[in-house]
């Protein structure tokens, strides 16, 4: 299911559709963003050449 579909749920049904309460998912969220621009930063595209 969709983060977007998520958000209509009231607290309750969403840490039962989940396993975590809101706040908790929305500090995870957090960490999943910053790790993937810090990938971008530190990992540039390899460019194979022939």
């Amino acid at each position: 299911m969709r983060y977007e579909n998520l958000t209509k749920f009231d607290d309750i049904e969403f840490k039962r559709l989940v396993g975590v309460t809101r706040p908790l998912f929305c500090k995870m969220d957090l960490v999943l963003q910053e790790a993937e621009r810090f990938k971008k930063k530190i990992w540039p595209s390899s460019q194979l050449s022939n």
